[in-house]
């Protein structure tokens, strides 16, 4: 998104900003209702406040972003509480975490920890082996596949705690699941290590 020659920087600037809606690339859904506060002291641009609403939650970013080079270097923190991310056709899940996004240059270190509040997968064993899904009220799909020619931009370090609160409900089976997941790799070669519990339920 920021790839590019940058000019340089000999100002300062303060910048203070309430908006309604944005789009990100590759990520479904809006950030809506968010404020940002930035301040600029030549390449380096400090994140002071950037505080927003997604998936009926709260998404708060700090920290600072350097213009120097084709790429900037980030050193950037996350909150996330309450997100309801909604994907394939009915399936979904509420999650809270926090982390970081590093580095000097791509691919960058995305770290995190992620607690289940809870989820729902509904789909048919069709649907889950599908690339997407839609809904017509909902963007439901999973996040695009980034062009492989413009090579793997994150490295992957997170990690998920389904605090016994995922639930498998279609005609195969009806399953609540606990356990706790790393997904490592990188954004194109992703990699999910852990283990996964079924608790006692309904076994069709």
């Amino acid at each position: 998104i920021f790839e590019g020659i940058y000019p340089k920087f000999d100002y300062k600037l303060n910048l203070g900003v309430d908006l309604g809606k944005l789009k990100l690339r590759n990520v479904p859904g809006l950030l809506e209702d968010f404020e940002i506060d930035v301040t600029q002291n030549k390449s380096l641009f400090s994140i002071n406040k950037f505080k927003g609403k997604y998936g009926k939650g709260d998404v708060t970013i700090g920290g600072n972003i350097k213009f120097e080079g084709k790429v900037p270097q980030l050193n950037l923190n996350y909150e996330l509480s309450s997100i309801k991310y909604d994907f394939l056709k009915k399936s979904w899940v509420n999650f809270s975490g926090n982390g970081f996004i590093r580095g000097e240059s791509k691919p960058y270190m995305l770290n995190g920890t992620f607690l289940l509040g809870n989820g729902d997968i509904k789909d048919s064993i069709s649907d889950l082996t599908q690339g997407q899904g839609t809904n017509v009220n909902y963007n439901r799909r999973l996040p695009k596949r980034i062009n492989t020619k413009e090579g793997a931009w994150v490295d992957l370090d997170l990690k998920i705690d389904l605090a016994n609160r995922l639930y498998v409900k279609n005609k195969m089976a009806d399953i609540k699941f606990g356990g706790e997941l790393e997904l490592t790799g990188d954004n194109q070669n992703k990699v999910v290590n852990g283990n996964l519990t079924a608790l006692p339920r309904i076994s069709k």
